[in-house]
């Protein structure tokens, strides 16, 4: 473990240092084979049908399920008069 902290010590402080511009064929290449893979993935998975591929749903195995009855209930009744306001109205 010492020895990937003083790479990354060597990177920061600039005693080492990596091609990422002269290796930009080699990064190019393996952003592409993600896209592809992350844009094929549907298709192999839902048999040729994109739509099949993902799962939608919300749905999970496992876990425990209770259901509860609800009673009907009642809304209050309004009053049938309403109070004065002690406010003013000017």
């Amino acid at each position: 473990m010492a020895s990937f902290s003083k790479f990354g010590n060597d990177l920061y402080t600039g005693a080492r240092s990596v091609d990422f511009v002269g290796k930009r064929r080699i990064w190019f290449t393996i952003a592409i084979v993600l896209m592809v893979a992350a844009i094929a993935v549907p298709f192999i998975r839902g048999g040729g049908n994109p739509a099949n591929g993902f799962n939608f749903g919300i749905e999970f195995r496992g876990g425990s399920q209770s259901r509860s009855r609800r009673s009907p209930t009642r809304a209050p009744r309004s009053r049938s008069r309403t109070r004065p306001s002690r406010r003013s109205t000017r």
